[in-house]
């Protein structure tokens, strides 16, 4: 039989809070109910339905979490990431119809005076109202301060694991043990205005958190919506990564940088511009260069792809009517002439704004003077040149 204990550490961090959080919701729920009782506070035992329904929320959370760590496959390329942009929002929606609801109860206590401070059993099965002595709302109150500090814990333990994880889903769901903590302090603000003769306070109280656990709600759900939209990461944090990637060693400048979020990792897209004159394998080292070095400064970076450029945009898209294939083809025939005397070991295409330019290495066939190589260069330049799709020519001799 498997010890607990080797159990309990084969749990992943992620999944052991929400495990967590979700026994905590079950115990709060039977402190809030008895606390609520006992003090016939409305809001304390609405919150103790709430904490109840919580664990739907919870197990979203814990679906949605363990699916956003699946690992990528062939079907989902860029990973499950936004399977926890899917939870917070609906987590979010939760904790906004959380606080409409609130606000919903408070509402209507507010509008019925008759029955502040009367026993919430009373709506549900028709008992007879009773006043709650002092005692019993001091007791009830001491349940909703002992409610406050665990879901205040909670998300802030919650809140840590989701950042150190990087999981949307986790943080999504610590604000929302924040909104049951709100909620509980709406309960003992009314429980306390009882105690000191103005049960009015109840109702008032649970009205002014539920906008706040509202707004929570909006905040959540916007940001698990713009992460299924494909937004962009904050300025700031974008701009750190473009200065990070201009002090790569090769890098001249760069452009067309764009983020997006997929779940807690985010994924860049830049073009840098390299030396025009750099070999291609330069250019790629360059470019690998800059994606390592970035993925390793900034955690949350999964992956950056690197499109190397070699001019600076202007808005003008140069076009070149001949391919590579074509030129090189072009430029064989032209120096066929000087095929007796000069072998072309190789050919290099560069294409700047519009023009071609063609180096070409060549080694000698005959051991001639090296004033004769000059005259002889040259005049291959000049045939090259004479290309009609070949603008300039440089020509090495491979000694």
């Amino acid at each position: 039989m498997i010890p607990l204990r080797k159990i309990i550490r084969s749990i992943s961090p992620g999944v052991k809070v929400i495990l967590i959080g979700a026994a905590g919701n079950v115990g709060l729920s039977c402190i809030k109910l008895i606390g609520g009782v006992l003090g016939g506070s409305p809001a304390l035992l609405n919150d103790a339905f709430h904490s109840l329904s919580d664990l739907a929320t919870d197990g979203i959370a814990l679906l949605t979490y363990k699916i956003g760590r699946l690992p990528r496959d062939p079907n989902h390329p860029y990973g499950h990431g936004k399977a926890e942009s899917i939870g917070s929002s609906f987590i979010g929606l939760c904790v906004l119809l959380a606080g409409i609801g609130l606000a919903w109860v408070s509402i209507q206590f507010l509008m019925q005076p008759d029955k502040v401070g009367h026993s919430f059993l009373e709506d549900f099965g028709g008992m007879k109202s009773f006043v709650v002595d002092r005692t019993a709302m001091e007791i009830a109150a001491g349940f909703a301060f002992i409610s406050i500090l665990i879901k205040e814990w909670l998300f802030r333990y919650t809140r840590q694991i989701g950042e150190e994880e990087n999981s949307p889903t986790l943080i999504a769901n610590a604000w929302h043990h924040r909104s049951d903590a709100l909620s509980s302090i709406a309960a003992l603000v009314g429980i306390g205005g009882a105690i000191a003769g103005y049960p009015i306070m109840d109702p008032l109280a649970g009205i002014v958190v539920a906008l706040m656990i509202a707004k929570s709600g909006v905040d959540i759900t916007k940001e698990g919506v713009s992460d299924l939209m494909d937004t962009a990461i904050d300025d700031e944090d974008l701009d750190a990564i473009i200065e990070a990637a201009r002090e790569i060693p090769g890098v001249i400048s760069l452009h067309d940088v764009r983020s997006r979020k997929v779940g807690g990792e985010v994924l860049i897209d830049l073009h840098a511009l390299v030396d025009p004159e750099c070999s291609v394998t330069e250019g790629h080292h360059i470019g690998e260069n800059l994606r390592k070095r970035l993925i390793h400064k900034f955690s949350d970076v999964e992956d950056i792809l690197v499109h190397i450029d070699t001019e600076e945009p202007d808005g003008i898209e140069p076009v070149y009517q001949t391919d590579s294939l074509e030129l090189r083809r072009l430029a064989a025939a032209a120096l066929e002439p000087f095929s007796d005397r000069l072998t072309p070991t190789r050919l290099r295409l560069h294409f700047y704004s519009g023009d071609v330019l063609v180096e070409a290495i060549l080694k000698p066939d005959l051991d001639l003077p090296a004033d004769q190589y000059a005259s002889i260069l040259k005049e291959v330049r000049e045939k090259l040149e004479a290309v009609e799709e070949i603008q300039c020519a440089r020509v090495y001799l491979d000694v």
